[in-house]
């Protein structure tokens, strides 16, 4: 008996790691679930024929979008697009440190436009077609931190059609001047 459970903490012991997820799969976990919120609120702004708004704050390491256009009826969000993490039903929030439990300690890094030079970008707005509002292309970074070798996944929204896709997980994050 006893040594079935040593036989047994063995195997617990070496299997237990496989559990938890990989720093691979907690960083493309986080950036589908970035791109699910940048999705939702294009399809928002196509279904209502109106601007939403996604606002990047990186210092709280959240995001949040919310109607920008010129009906104030489409100011309140369906109960359904209102996140636990916030009391006022004007705004959808999504704090990436509420969700460490699945994706670990994913930070994210800062967002650009690109038009004719990339520059840092505090929000990206998506109109009636779906089109981003002011940009050719948007990319919102996120990353592991881990050091000494952190990785990063890159969102990127075509400016025409509003289409987001999550990119490879690996060692480029933005450029160095872009987020100083």
């Amino acid at each position: 008996m006893v040594l079935a459970f040593m036989i047994l903490a063995v195997i617990l012991a070496v299997a237990w790691p496989s559990f938890q997820p990989s720093r691979h799969e907690q960083l493309r976990a986080a950036a589908e679930i970035v791109a699910a919120e940048l999705w939702q609120a294009r399809d928002y702004a196509i279904t209502f024929n109106s601007r939403y708004r996604v606002v990047f704050d990186v210092p709280g390491n959240r995001l949040y979008w919310k109607h920008s256009g010129d009906n104030p009826a489409l100011d309140v969000l369906p109960e359904d697009a209102v996140l636990g993490g916030s009391d006022d039903p004007k705004i959808r929030i999504l704090d990436l440190g509420e969700r460490s439990a699945v994706i670990g300690r994913v930070r994210l890094v800062g967002a650009a436009d690109f038009d004719a030079s990339a520059k840092p970008a505090e929000f990206v707005e998506f109109g009636p077609t779906g089109s981003l509002q002011a940009a050719r292309q948007a990319t919102i970074w996120l990353t592991d931190g881990a050091q000494p070798s952190p990785r990063y996944v890159s969102i990127i929204i075509d400016g025409v059609t509003g289409s987001v896709q999550v990119g490879p997980v690996d060692a480029m994050g933005p450029p160095a001047w872009l987020f100083p």
